[in-house]
């Protein structure tokens, strides 16, 4: 007696499901890269630099990732 297992063939292509949300993929590697090219110009500036504009250094990344990844805009403190 013969035993056969019936499996439904899945045809859609071997990356469907890394593409499958290509927009958000998108918007993710947009604003990574806004991150990083903030950061790097950020860090570039000397202390004196960021100090007239109100950003403490160890702040940077902190404030930089706030504003990409929340939409918080920087408020200087008063």
């Amino acid at each position: 007696m013969a035993h056969v297992n019936t499996t439904a063939a899945d045809h859609r292509s071997l990356f469907f499901g890394q593409f499958a949300n290509q927009p958000e993929a998108s918007s993710a590697w947009q604003r990574r890269r806004v991150y990083n090219k903030t950061i790097r110009v950020l860090e570039k500036l000397n202390d004196h630099q960021l100090s007239d504009i109100g950003i403490p250094r160890a702040e940077i990344r902190q404030r930089v990732y706030r504003n990409v990844y929340h939409n918080t805009p920087y408020q200087a403190c008063s």
